[in-house]
C-alpha cells in the first residue's frame, strides 16, 4: 500500500511515497520481514520498536523504509560495535 504523505504544502513526488506493509503472511513474506503477524502485533501492543508501526483505522501497517532502518542499527556491524561497547563498560 502507497499512502502519499506531504508536509504542509510541498508538492507530491516520487520520493515521498511512503510505502506501507499490511500484517498478512503473504504481504510480510513478499517485503523480506521473516516475523509472523503475531510477533508483530506483540511488539505494537507491548511498544516495542513504536516507530516501525503505522495505524490507519483498526488496520496495522509495517513502514517499509523505517523496518529496513531498524535492521541496519540491530544488525552486522551496528550489533557487533554494540557488543564491543557493552564489553569495554562503554554502555549500560
Amino acid at each position: 500500500m502507497n499512502l502519499n504523505f506531504l508536509k504542509g504544502g510541498e508538492k507530491m513526488t516520487e520520493d515521498k511515497k511512503i510505502k506501507l506493509v499490511s500484517l498478512k503472511k503473504e504481504e510480510l513474506a513478499k517485503a523480506g520481514i521473516p516475523l509472523s503477524p503475531n510477533t508483530l502485533y506483540q511488539w505494537h501492543s507491548s511498544g516495542k520498536n513504536p516507530e516501525i508501526f503505522v495505524k490507519i483505522g483498526k488496520r496495522l501497517f509495517i513502514r517499509l523504509d523505517r523496518w529496513r532502518e531498524f535492521i541496519e542499527k540491530n544488525t552486522g556491524f551496528a550489533v557487533l560495535m554494540r557488543m564491543r561497547q557493552d564489553k569495554k563498560g562503554g554502555r549500560k
